[in-house]
């Protein structure tokens, strides 16, 4: 959709990985994402910027593409749903670093705004914002800086029904007229040009003597949220704006198509993009998000489906000491004997791989005999969905914490939404329906009150009750059902302030339909709970709770900060268990969770288990209240777990994870058959889960998790004959 409109433009369209920038005269534009619309705008030859919105993942795409998350001294935010302010409290953390807070300037119209953002200041270690904002009403609607003046149009409405930011650049420019004329040389139009006086037979000329003023105007015009009773006064407003001298751009909702292909004119100095509607992000033509997911996703995907990433850490050290022909031939070989299906529907997925150099042409010959990918294939297929392996920020190769388990009754439970979770499901699950994904989901569980592991609740809540409207106005009342919500006083608050920037009627839904259980309520911790008790009453019809009864829960404390615990899920109907540390020291009560799960009949248990630090770094990981890698392998091994994966890996280790040392003693002692399979985690990992009888031990294992362990074994094989040290 965006292709279509903008390339049919002459040379002011740049595709800059998966963003376009647009060179709109005195301005650089960067679309980060059109559902919802974000976008970086800075002044050229300038370091100062606005940013428009920042969704979920804003950082994470900034980073990415190199654009410097320092430069913004403005946020504008057009809307106050959730999706429109789930980053900013992240990059307001950034931007602090430490130390005084920052002064950026939020500009927004909806107070409930700055009250969630005051709760959020106050509950950090340290406050990071000076509290700086201005509030758009009916009475103050202009904010000028030195370089940009916005402003938000309110007609005659309460709120805001477009914005538009406006840039004007006057200075000198060398008119070509005098120069030919006085019949002046290269040399001397670059001397004055940079300020200098030249003599030119015999008479000097300054600058002034031929050069024009000439004044450059650009303007960003935002309308991203439909009002279909005001469409005319819109209409008026952006016809008096572009009637003007100047370059325009326009932001619209996908549903003032209509109005704007019609009415608006056509001319060269004036664009158009179409972004979802902030209402329900979706629209007729909905082009997705538009983010650095696609480059991120694309490499993860390729190495999830082709060498598992999970499986093989040393891979860049073992492209350091040998040629690139070893890697060949371990693709291959790999291919050859496991036959993976295709990668996805990214246009070219080779190029993915265009930040590592060293992989380059790699895929060439393997990659039209692939068949097609699906990442979560079904609702049918129960499994287990990593939608972020990261810790404290998000970054360009892993997100932070995000973790969604897919039950034998198609329920879904999270734990630990992090930043851009909602962003990262809607990436993942790209060939099902994101709908019934979300509509599915019954329980929401945060282990402790720390950012990275819950400023993506209210974006994940608002997408639910979006759903609970939907169905409700359809009159599909049977799929609806209460969600679960397991948090502590900090989350809860945060989810309390940012569902009052929804309407009344997603608030009443919001009362209806979540059932609040408060961490701070211990009389759960330590047994064995069936979903349908953690309910008290709350108003479901007797099929979900006969759905929903085998799902149970166990939570014991963990060893981070006050508060924090571990969560483990058992699914009677599979006799499958999982158990999520979150973030932990090595503690004894999450192995007695294990034990408990293994006491009820659990055949099959996978333990996720935070792997932080690098063995290295043991006193650090004490200090922080984390585990080191082997440390986790420890408390897997003690577990008595049938799979482990290693997670929470801090962002020091960009491309690389924390190192695994082997204890050979300790596997000498140990037989084969009762060690753990362990995996390390990527984002996007799907881990499907099928009913079997016997899952004693890594050798009699589901058939979908079989393929990995052997694929383990020929990746050990392969390091031998590379000469390349031994993986674990």
């Amino acid at each position: 959709v965006l292709l279509e409109n903008l390339l049919v433009k002459y040379d002011c369209v740049i595709l800059l990985n998966s963003h376009f920038q647009f060179i709109a005269r005195g301005m650089d534009v960067y679309i980060l994402s059109v559902a919802p619309l974000s976008l970086l705008i800075r002044a050229l030859n300038s370091s100062n910027a606005v940013l428009v919105n920042v969704p979920g993942g804003t950082q994470r795409i900034l980073n990415s593409n190199k654009l410097k998350v320092g430069d913004i001294s403005t946020v504008l935010l057009t809307n106050a749903h959730p999706y429109f302010l789930e980053g900013l409290s992240g990059l307001l953390q950034t931007l602090c670093n430490n130390g005084p807070p920052v002064t950026t300037d939020l500009l927004t119209s909806d107070p409930n705004v700055l009250d969630l953002l005051e709760t959020l200041n106050n509950f950090a270690h340290t406050p990071y914002w000076d509290g700086h904002t201005v509030l758009f009403s009916k009475t103050y609607q202009d904010y000028s800086t030195a370089l940009y003046a916005i402003r938000a149009i309110v007609l005659d409405s309460e709120m805001p029904l477009l914005f538009s930011i406006e840039h004007v650049v006057t200075k000198r420019k060398l008119d070509k007229k005098k120069i030919k004329e006085l019949r002046l040389t290269g040399l001397q139009c670059k001397e004055l040009a940079a300020g200098s006086t030249v003599v030119h037979e015999g008479v000097p000329i300054i600058p002034d003597d031929v050069s024009v003023l000439a004044t450059t105007r650009s303007v960003i015009i935002l309308m991203d949220t439909y009002y279909p009773e005001k469409t005319e006064q819109i209409l008026s407003a952006v016809l008096e704006l572009v009637q003007k001298e100047g370059s325009f751009l326009i932001c619209a909702s996908e549903r003032y198509r209509p109005l704007l292909s019609t009415k608006v004119l056509k001319r060269n100095t004036l664009d158009i993009v179409y972004c979802a509607d902030s209402y329900t992000l979706k629209s007729p033509n909905d082009p997705g998000v538009l983010t650095a997911y696609a480059d991120f996703v694309g490499l993860r995907r390729i190495w999830n489906v082709l060498v598992p990433h999970a499986l093989i850490p040393p891979l860049e050290s073992c492209l350091a000491s040998e040629t690139p022909s070893l890697t060949r031939f371990f693709l291959s070989t790999t291919l050859e004997r496991f036959a993976p299906i295709r990668l996805s529907t990214l246009q070219d997925p080779i190029s993915s791989l265009e930040i590592y150099p060293q992989y380059s042409g790699l895929l060439t010959e393997t990659g039209p005999s692939l068949a097609p990918l699906a990442c979560v294939q079904s609702l049918d297929a129960p499994g287990l969905l990593l939608l972020g392996t990261g810790a404290s920020v998000p970054s360009k190769y892993r997100n932070v914490s995000g973790y969604l388990v897919v039950t034998s009754s198609r329920h879904t439970v999270c734990i630990d939404p992090g930043e851009g979770t909602l962003q990262l499901l809607e990436w993942a699950a790209r060939g099902i329906s994101v709908s019934d994904l979300v509509i599915s989901l019954s329980f929401i569980g945060i282990t402790h009150s720390h950012a990275d592991h819950y400023l993506g609740l209210s974006s994940l809540v608002h997408r639910y009750l979006l759903e609970v409207m939907r169905l409700t106005t359809e009159g599909d009342t049977e799929k609806l059902h209460p969600l679960i919500i397991l948090a502590g006083s900090t989350e809860l608050s945060f989810l309390d302030h940012s569902l009052k920037t929804l309407e009344k009627s997603y608030q009443q839904l919001a009362n209806m339909y979540l059932q609040i259980l408060p961490r701070e309520a211990t009389n759960y911790l330590g047994r064995l709970t069936s979903l349908p008790e953690f309910l008290d009453g709350c108003q479901s019809t007797s099929y979900y709770l006969t759905a929903v009864r085998d799902i149970q829960f166990l939570c014991v404390p963990s060893d981070h900060i006050p508060g924090s615990i571990s969560i483990f899920l058992r699914d009677n109907s599979l006799q499958i268990g999982i158990g999520i540390s979150g973030d932990t020291r090595p503690s004894p009560a999450f192995v007695f969770g294990a034990q408990m799960l293994r006491e009820a009949n659990t055949r099959f248990l996978i333990i996720v288990h935070e792997a932080t630090f690098a063995d290295s770094e043991q006193d650090l990981a004490a200090l922080k209240g984390h585990s080191t890698i082997g440390q986790a392998a420890e408390q897997i091994r003690k577990c008595g777990a049938d799979v482990g994966i290693f997670t929470h890996f801090s962002q020091r280790y960009t491309k690389n994870i924390p190192e695994l040392s082997s204890d050979k003693d300790q596997e000498d002692k140990e037989a084969p058959i009762n060690r753990p399979v362990c995996l390390y985690a990527s984002d996007i990992m799907w881990l499907p889960i099928e009913q079997h009888s016997n899952h004693h031990s890594v050798h009699n294992l589901p058939v979908s998790i079989q393929p990995w362990t052997d694929l383990a074994s020929v990746v050990k094989q392969l390091y031998v004959m590379a000469d390349c040290s031994a993986i674990n």
